[in-house]
């Protein structure tokens, strides 16, 4: 086994684009992320959007390769 999977507890955020699609970001804070804020890190981010919807905590895999852990942990 080369990578290690892990299971992380991340904010998403659910915004409607200019092409009236539903877009994704994902972001961690300490705290609950407000629409406010969600607009703040999507501008942060250059990405256009029409409106955020929601916030929401979710859980996401994400797959690490152990060298990258290790490089992690070392630091």
């Amino acid at each position: 086994m080369d990578h290690i999977l892990l299971k992380v507890k991340v904010q998403a955020i659910y915004f409607q684009t200019r092409q009236n699609e539903l877009g994704i970001q994902y972001a961690t804070s300490d705290k609950r992320i407000t629409i406010s804020e969600s607009e703040d890190i999507l501008l942060d981010r250059k990405i256009e959007y029409e409106e955020v919807l929601k916030v929401k905590y979710e859980f996401i895999e994400i797959e690490v390769p152990l060298t990258d852990l290790e490089n992690y942990i070392i630091q």
